[in-house]
């Protein structure tokens, strides 16, 4: 997550020094798949294919607009008046999915036919999800089962990273 962060700030220093000269204007968004997805208003289709030779690299999907279509769609008329170059994309606490209050306990009155392993630790950095992703991987892999894979930080869920990088190997 934090390279992803670090590749919309570079993009947006390249594109602030384009503004006014090779495009109108640009907004970026970071989706929740790690994906960004960057609408630049430009004439120019040699700026476009230049920033995908650029950013080829990671995950960056460009796309090219007319003003005239941005007033259009009411979708990017909302996008495009936000002051925010940059939009984080949703961001949730795991307490936001629940429908119960703050400070209230859950009870699981249920047996599950399935066995359900977590990862814990209070503490960040001590490698839950390395440990989950591997898990789950040598589960799916070596002893062919179906594995779901559900990381609690909502915020910074990292085993994305790992998976994206595995469809390279395979």
């Amino acid at each position: 997550m934090i390279k992803i962060l670090e590749v919309a700030e570079k993009l947006k220093k390249d594109l602030e020094l384009k503004k006014n000269v090779q495009l109108q204007d640009f907004r970026i968004f970071i989706r929740l798949n790690l994906e960004i997805d960057v609408y630049i208003v430009t004439e120019s289709e040699l700026l476009i294919k230049s920033l995908e030779k650029k950013y080829f690299d990671y995950n960056v999907n460009f796309r090219q607009f007319q003003k005239s279509e941005i007033q259009q769609y009411s979708y990017l008329t909302e996008s495009f008046n936000d002051q925010n170059l940059i939009d984080y994309g949703l961001k949730y606490r795991f307490t936001s999915l629940l429908d119960k209050k703050p400070n209230t306990f859950y009870e699981v009155n249920r047996k599950f036919p399935i066995p359900v392993v977590a990862f814990y630790s209070y503490k960040g950095g001590m490698g839950r999800t390395t440990t989950l992703t591997s898990y789950a991987l040598d589960l799916a892999i070596h002893k062919n089962k179906k594995v779901v894979i559900i990381d609690c930080d909502l915020e910074a869920p990292g085993y994305l990273n790992f998976l994206i990088l595995l469809t390279t190997i395979f």
